[in-house]
C-alpha cells in the first residue's frame, strides 16, 4: 500500500501539479502518455477511482518518516 500511495502522491503532487485532494485526473490521452513514459506505473490511475488514497491511504502515509530501530 505505501507503494501505491508513493506513486499516487508524486503523480497528484509532482506531475499534475494540482496537489491537494482528487478522486479522479481529468486529463488528455496526450498529457496521461506523457506521464506514462516518465514513469510506466502511472498507467493504473488513468480512469481509475483514486478517492480511497485520500480517504484511506493518506491517514496511513502522509508526514510519515522512518526513524529506524531505535525506540
Amino acid at each position: 500500500m505505501k507503494k501505491e500511495w508513493k506513486l499516487y502522491d508524486r503523480l497528484m503532487r509532482l506531475e499534475t501539479g494540482s496537489g491537494g485532494t482528487r478522486s479522479f485526473i481529468d486529463a488528455s490521452p496526450e498529457w496521461w502518455e506523457e506521464k506514462i513514459k516518465v514513469d510506466p506505473n502511472y498507467a493504473k490511475f488513468r480512469g481509475a477511482n483514486l478517492e480511497i488514497f485520500e480517504s484511506d491511504y493518506a491517514t496511513l502515509f502522509r508526514d510519515s518518516v522512518a526513524v529506524g530501530g531505535h525506540y
